[in-house]
């Protein structure tokens, strides 16, 4: 969804059963401006290529959704006005060329996908706020002339900022297929400053509504020239320096169409790499963003996120590359990229950020080595992520517990490990592996065998179906509570699902104990008092822009370690506002 400040700020649900009322399927809104997004990131507490709307079964694992490749995708237009200025007439021959766009989307002259988009008239009547139930189940766009139908489904105050949004609202999930869905445009605040193109949000929110997610491709465009913003896709979670640069398809957002509606010509002229992202200790690298740029195009990319769709594998798999050769590089998404905004699965990040990792074979002398993809074949390209080294004097050790554990329906299931050595707590880290139909539904909490207590997640807006991720003390701040404490003893993860009907599994889950004669630290704790507050802002303010080999380039500053102190550090230093150790 699309809103003020043309900051897109997406709510994403993937779980096609109904209940309290509802048809549940996947929201995508935008309302906040960008100033409200920085004190919301200031203030808050504790992923791509293209990407798509998933379901994750508890039996099959998870899956991507679409709409029947062998029929139409036949929709109906609200007969209604946009806009007392934008008419009926004009705003379908809008939301037609929109649909087109996507369906006719072409590389080489040759379309990717076998995609058909049937516009099949108007509504029998004016969709309103007072009907809008009725056309619950089918497929639609609806104009909402003042902003009245969004304030109807999503709160009062809505209207006046939300351009647009899309949601599947019925799945057939056996088949794996969306048989409903519908999009919103709030003709209402057209125009409005501060908003998106319209255009552009049309395109993007009909991206949605045809199954695909969000992409991280080309994230480093957006930098304030307008005039660098022409390779960033259509599926972009963001809006741009230039949003209407998003109208135009490009070849990330055609590999995603192709992936799900993919086209003979598209698995022949076009090829794939693949392969799969580990730490150097074994352990797979999920949720991280890998990125192959064109060597004598850098405008020709396409991504994938490890792990997605890999049941935590770390591998991943990029389809609609065209041939040519590339570099590849590894990078970690940035945790203000997530719940409505977010990219792939993996809702909180699935670990710090770790600095780019690109490609280069074993025996490579070079600053990268060269990929290659050919039309119809793939290339593997692995990847191996540095571990974070552990503070002077830690040593760290883990205790696990690998078997699957149903979950209790609107009920709460404990799982417990034994820890027999009897060490003294430096720092707790905890890895949590859970499916679950509505992951929003979901407690987590961690209490040790002193019997504290710890809550590590609660009903929150996830952008998948599993929360496949490591909490550490810089994400959640209470577990530093534990420092101290004995290991030894009984361990036990409780998650607690507070809605009926909605099932899954715990599937594995682990905790990591760090001892030792070191301590732990906050990566935002510049001047080293033991927490992160504006004295530590005022310090990395002083030291925003610097690059490296620069004046004032100190790479403390330099989260993300890519050799600027630029906006993506911010966001980490805003993560870790208010921490303390």
């Amino acid at each position: 969804m699309w809103g003020e400040g043309g900051g897109v700020v997406e709510a994403q649900h993937a779980a096609p059963l109904q209940r309290r009322g509802r048809v549940r399927g996947v929201s995508h809104v935008s309302r906040f401006t960008f100033h409200v997004l920085f004190l919301l990131l200031l203030s808050a507490a504790p992923a791509s290529a293209y990407t798509f709307l998933i379901v994750d079964s508890t039996t099959t694992g998870p899956a991507p959704f679409r709409w029947d490749p062998g029929r139409p995708v036949d929709y109906l237009v609200d007969r209604g006005d946009l806009s007392p200025t934008f008419k009926n007439a004009d705003a379908v021959q809008l939301i037609q060329g929109a649909f087109d766009r996507w369906q006719n989307g072409a590389w080489g002259g040759q379309r990717v996908s076998d995609l058909s988009a049937q516009y099949r008239g108007l509504t029998n009547a004016d969709i309103t706020k007072d009907n809008v139930q009725q056309f619950e189940g089918q497929t639609v766009v609806i104009f909402d002339v003042d902003g009245s139908i969004i304030n109807a489904l999503l709160g009062r105050g809505a209207g006046g900022e939300v351009l647009g949004f899309s949601e599947a609202t019925q799945f057939d999930e056996p088949k794996g297929l969306i048989t409903a869905a519908r999009a919103v445009f709030n003709g209402s605040v057209i125009g409005k400053p501060g908003l998106g193109d319209f255009e552009a949000t049309v395109v993007h929110e009909l991206g949605h509504f045809l199954g695909l997610g969000h992409t991280y491709v080309a994230h480093e465009l957006k930098n304030g020239d307008p005039a660098d913003d022409g390779p960033i896709p259509t599926m972009y979670p963001t809006s741009l320096d230039d949003d209407t640069q998003m109208r135009t398809l490009e070849i990330d957002d055609l590999a995603g169409l192709g992936a799900l509606y993919g086209s003979p010509a598209f698995r022949q002229m076009l090829g794939r790499v693949e392969g799969a992202a580990s730490w150097s200790g074994g352990l797979p690298a999920l949720g991280g963003h890998v990125e192959v740029r064109h060597l004598s195009d850098p405008g020709l990319r396409v991504g994938a996120i490890t792990g997605y769709l890999q049941d935590g594998t770390g591998g991943y798999r990029m389809a609609g590359v065209p041939p040519g050769d590339y570099r590849a590089t590894l990078e970690a998404i940035p945790s203000q990229f997530r719940a409505e905004s977010g990219i792939g699965p993996y809702e909180p990040p699935v670990r710090d950020l770790f600095s780019t990792v690109t490609y280069r074979a074993p025996s490579e002398p070079s600053d990268f080595t060269r990929v290659s993809a050919s039309a119809g074949q793939a290339t593997t390209v692995n990847f191996t992520v540095p571990e974070e080294p552990l503070p002077a004097g830690l040593t760290a050790t883990r205790f696990s517990r690998l078997n699957p554990v149903p979950l209790k329906d609107a009920d709460a299931t404990a799982d417990t490990l034994m820890v027999s050595s009897a060490i003294q707590v430096k720092g707790v880290s905890v890895f949590v592996d859970v499916a679950h139909q509505y992951i929003q539904d979901l407690k987590i909490s961690l209490t040790s065998p002193s019997g504290l207590t710890v809550i590590l997640v609660q009903y929150v807006g996830f952008s998948g179906n599993l929360i496949e991720t490591t909490f550490t003390q810089q994400k959640v701040p209470e577990l530093s509570r534990f420092v101290g404490e004995n290991a030894a003893g009984t361990w036990t993860l409780t998650v607690v699902d507070s809605e009926p009907e909605d099932v899954g599994t715990l599937r594995r889950w682990w905790v990591t104990v760090l001892s030792g004669s070191g301590t732990t630290a906050l990566r935002s704790d510049f001047n080293g008092d033991g927490k992160v507050d504006f004295d530590d802002f005022f310090l990395f303010a002083d030291a925003f822009g610097a690059k490296r080999g620069g004046s004032g380039y100190d790479p403390k500053f330099d989260l993300d370690g890519d050799g600027a102190v630029d906006f993506d550090d911010f966001f980490m230093f805003a993560e870790d506002f208010g921490k303390r150790l």
